[in-house]
C-alpha cells in the first residue's frame, strides 16, 4: 500500500484543535496561510486566529477541509477567507494577496506552506515538477505580490520540513517569525527541520 510519508512513519498531527489559548500577540494582524486546509498549515492558521490575526486560507480545491479551518478560526472570534485555485500558477498568487487586500486592506503575515511533505521515493518527475511549482515558485509570486501591501515589522515565512512535523512541533517558530519581537530576524533560514540538516 502507497501511505503519505506521515503516516508510513506513525505521525498523526493535530489540527490545532486540541487545546492551544492564544495571548493576543497576532492582535489585528492580517495572515494569509496557504495549504491551510490540512496539517501543519492548518494549525498555523487556528493558531494565529487564536492570537488575535484575521486569516486568508489558501488551497487547491479540499474544500470541505478548508470550510472546518474556517470554522476553527471563526470560533476563536476571527474572519476567515476561502481562496481555492492553483498555487503553481503565477496568476491565481496575485489574485490570492488581492482577495487578502480588498478583504483585510493589507498583509502582515504571509506563510508559504501549500504542497504536503512526501517521502522522496514516493515522488515521480511530474510531482517533482508540480512541488517545486507549488513550493518555490508559489512562494516567490505571492511574494512579490505582498510586497506592496505589507508594512515595516511584517512577516514572510516560506517552509519546508525535515520530517513530516507535528503541529505543536513547529508553532513556536511560526509565532517568533510572525510577531513584531521578530523584526530582526531578516533573510534567515530558521532549522525547524526535525534534525535533518538544511542543505
Amino acid at each position: 500500500m502507497n501511505l503519505p510519508a506521515r503516516q508510513r512513519l506513525g505521525l498523526h498531527p493535530g489540527q490545532g484543535d486540541d487545546g492551544y489559548r492564544g495571548a493576543g500577540r497576532l492582535t489585528g494582524k492580517a495572515a494569509i496561510v496557504t495549504g491551510a486546509d490540512t496539517g501543519i498549515a492548518r494549525a498555523v492558521a487556528i493558531a494565529y486566529a487564536r492570537e488575535g490575526a484575521d486569516v486568508l486560507i489558501a488551497y487547491a480545491d479540499e474544500h470541505e477541509e478548508a470550510r472546518q479551518t474556517a470554522d476553527w478560526i471563526g470560533q476563536a472570534g476571527r474572519k476567515a477567507l476561502l481562496v481555492p485555485g492553483d498555487l503553481a500558477s503565477a496568476t491565481h498568487c496575485h489574485n490570492v494577496i488581492d482577495a487578502a487586500v480588498l478583504e483585510f486592506g493589507r498583509v502582515d503575515v504571509l506563510v508559504s506552506n501549500a504542497a504536503p511533505p512526501q517521502a522522496i521515493e514516493d515522488v515521480s518527475g511530474q510531482e517533482r515538477d508540480q512541488a517545486v511549482a507549488t513550493n518555490l515558485s508559489a512562494f516567490c509570486h505571492l511574494t512579490k505580490a505582498a510586497l506592496p501591501h505589507m508594512r515595516p515589522g511584517s512577516a514572510i515565512i516560506g517552509t519546508a520540513l525535515g520530517r513530516p512535523g507535528q503541529p505543536a512541533e513547529v508553532l513556536p517558530a511560526y509565532f517568533l517569525l510572525a510577531r513584531d519581537e521578530a523584526s530582526y530576524i531578516s533573510g534567515a533560514q530558521v532549522a525547524v527541520t526535525g534534525g535533518q540538516p538544511i542543505l
